[in-house]
């Protein structure tokens, strides 16, 4: 019995559990263990009919794709030319096949240099340097991507068809005796297989796939001499400073300083999105600082009122305050988030504006 392939790109699993002992009758696709691997766990069942001999893979053995598991005596007699049992002829031999292992060459490994008219991903090329892939040996690999594009699942299938096998290095720490203190209440929880593939694939992901942090810039002078116009007014009034998020956030207090409604608004930045289409270059940044600066149109995000202070007036102190805002900066129309067409409550706060539904969404369920 040998261990099957459960996965385009699984070229490994590990055995979780013997669901049959040695000695035991098998029935031909009756479960004989589980196997898990990074994707799924799975019982495999058996291939023939008879009885479990001898199990080869202990659990918690990681096996290769066609290796084999454990030897089953078949109800069918097999004898060979020789005259000796076949099961006798695996056994007497599978410390020898066991060693069999399908190494990478002691070659050094050197980076490969992109100079072929084809593209391919920064995954693919550290793959290929890995392995000591030439660059003419990929360009030969028939690729099932956008264009004919060569894409890891290709590269991993080519290695596995040359009896390769892609094992990602990754480092570890060598101090593994570090003493952890646990404060009052805290449990130290070995992870179980799935969190430990998870971690591994994280760390595996630093070593493959860039990692970057962006940022965005944004010209905030107007807010900045805003703010200290009345800082200092702010101040003697309120006991506390202004920050500079209340120009985008309203809040109405009551007269205990409790919070009972809030609006959160800005100037809308949909249209100068849609134009970089994601890219925050030098344009996509002019582009997001003209949006805020010289804008007509805002995105009225959230607003919240409590309970108990609903339907008492409240919801016309943000608006006052949000028309203060929206005179400031220009902006003549605002855009709210979806709203469920049979919410009447929120529908009526627009009553007093000029409004209209310009966007429609809608779901659907389906028997299957």
């Amino acid at each position: 019995m040998l261990m099957p392939k459960m996965g385009e790109s699984i070229m490994e699993g590990t055995v979780l559990k013997w669901l049959k002992k040695e000695g035991d009758k098998i029935n031909e696709d009756e479960s004989v263990l589980e196997v898990a691997t990074d994707k799924v766990d799975t019982e495999i069942p058996s291939t023939c009919s008879g009885t479990l001999k001898k199990i080869l893979a202990e659990e918690g053995d990681v096996v290769k794709v066609g290796s084999p598991i454990a030897i089953i005596d078949s109800d069918e007699e097999n004898t060979s030319d020789n005259g000796l049992d076949f099961i006798d002829e695996i056994e007497k031999n599978f410390e020898e096949v066991k060693e069999i292992t399908y190494q990478k060459s002691d070659t050094t490994t050197k980076k490969i240099k992109s100079e072929s008219n084809r593209f391919y991903s920064p995954l693919v090329l550290n793959i290929a340097t890995r392995e000591n892939i030439s660059l003419d040996t990929l360009d030969e690999i028939h690729g099932t991507g956008e264009n004919d594009r060569v894409t890891k699942y290709d590269l991993l299938k080519f290695i596995e068809e040359k009896n390769l096998v892609y094992e990602p290095k990754i480092e570890t720490s060598e101090n593994n005796d570090v003493e952890i203190e646990l404060k009052e209440g805290e449990e130290l929880i070995e992870p179980d297989r799935v969190r430990k593939i998870i971690a591994s694939r994280m760390v595996e992901s630093k070593k493959i796939a860039p990692h970057v942090t962006s940022f965005v810039e944004a010209d905030i002078t107007n807010i900045y001499k805003t703010r200290n116009e009345i800082k200092e007014t702010f101040l003697k009034e309120n006991k506390f400073p202004i920050t500079f998020n209340p120009i985008f956030i309203k809040c109405v207090a009551d007269e205990n300083d409790e919070l009972v409604a809030f609006a959160i608004t800005m100037p809308s930045f949909s249209n100068a999105l849609k134009k970089i289409k994601g890219k925050v270059d030098l344009i996509g940044k002019l582009r997001l600082l003209y949006a805020k600066n010289f804008n007509s149109k805002g995105s009225l995000y959230l607003i919240g009122v409590r309970p108990d202070f609903q339907n008492k007036g409240v919801i016309a102190i943000l608006f006052n305050e949000l028309q203060k805002f929206y005179n400031k900066f220009g902006i003549t129309e605002v855009e709210t988030n979806p709203e469920l067409i049979e919410n009447t409550a929120i529908q009526q706060l627009w009553k007093n504006y000029e409004n209209n539904q310009h966007k429609n969404r809608a779901t659907f369920t389906k028997q299957i």
